[in-house]
């Protein structure tokens, strides 16, 4: 895979908004994902748009701190993002750029991964760097939403 990737545009919304309560944890639930669009044939390199949205088990109000990015398998397609739940539903989008070589069709698994810290308290997780992933998150992946790109 040739990735150029670039992120255009990164943003969380808040589908349902409930203030913070209980110093309690709520963990994600779930993490789905979609490309628009998700089969492309033209000039390269092209713009997808991503949509994903997080959900938490949310026994109390909380806001809970996580972070994101996309990811084509071993690849991480945008940089980290830090955010706050707000809810139990929160969207997010970016744009990606990418390119493959002339002619070769390509099929691209492209998942969200969220994260949330496994140990530590929310002050610890606001503090972390790239570093933490491997070691002190819990990683909360999306099934991949395939994106099929033949470039021309």
């Amino acid at each position: 895979m040739h990735f150029r990737s670039q992120l255009l545009f990164a943003s969380v919304f808040a589908v349902l908004g409930l203030s913070a309560g209980s110093a309690h944890a709520d963990r994600i639930e779930r993490v789905t994902t979609t490309v628009t669009p998700d089969n492309y044939e033209g000039p390269c390199p092209a713009t997808f748009k991503l949509e994903g949205v997080v959900t938490f088990d949310v026994s109390r109000a909380n806001t809970e701190q996580y972070a994101y990015h996309w990811a084509a398998g071993d690849t991480q397609l945008t940089d980290d993002v830090k955010a706050f739940s707000k809810g139990v539903h929160n969207k997010i989008e970016s744009s990606i750029q990418l390119d493959e070589p002339k002619g070769v069709t390509a099929n691209i698994g492209i998942q969200l991964h969220a994260f949330q810290m496994a140990s530590r308290g929310q002050q610890d997780f606001h503090n972390y760097s790239r570093g933490y992933q491997k070691t002190d998150l819990t990683d909360t992946p999306s099934k991949p939403a395939t994106l099929t790109i033949t470039c021309r």
